[in-house]
């Protein structure tokens, strides 16, 4: 993993949430792998609540090692790829922000690059939010080029001369 941190909670219900995770995973059968520091718990285990941890609190640049074998190492590989996609997600909305909200590019949308499921929804939702935002600001512009363009007629057609003072 690359980031160890946060200690474990004293929430009763936390703590029952991690007994239960561990016990699922004993009576699965997930190689436990050596023991640090004397702890009764399952390495890999441990270094996964590690993980989650970080992950729940909003790290999403933290990863598993990828020195892990069967089924905890699929288990890995699994978070690692969720915590990326997080990241990226991340990362798209920063752009996003920033080109759209302040630069003012109105043309951009997210693209999250993951094309199915609740990650493809939020994609969309994301992008319909940006549409429905710009849509008032897109109808004022139209409505203002189109007073221009007949305010433009109107003057051609009196040969140049502004509207008379009455």
């Amino acid at each position: 993993m690359a980031r160890q941190g946060e200690g474990r909670q004293s929430k009763p219900k936390a703590a029952k949430a991690e007994e239960a995770i561990f016990a699922g995973a004993l009576a699965a059968g997930v190689d436990q792998g050596p023991k640090k520091n004397g702890s009764k718990e399952p390495s890999e285990l441990h270094e996964f609540l590690f993980a989650l941890q970080a992950m729940r609190s909003g790290d999403f640049s933290v990863r598993m090692s990828g020195d892990h074998e069967g089924i905890f190492g699929k288990i890995a590989d699994t978070f690692n790829d969720i915590v990326a996609a997080s990241q990226r997600m991340s990362k798209e909305l920063d752009r996003v922000g920033e080109v759209v909200g302040r630069e003012g590019k109105t043309r951009h949308r997210v693209k999250f690059g993951l094309a199915s499921g609740a990650w493809s929804e939020m994609e969309t939702s994301v992008n319909t939010l940006i549409e429905d935002l710009l849509w008032p600001t897109k109808e004022v512009t139209r409505a203002v080029a189109a007073a221009a363009g007949r305010l433009a007629q109107d003057r051609a057609h009196r040969g140049g001369r502004p509207p008379a003072q009455g």
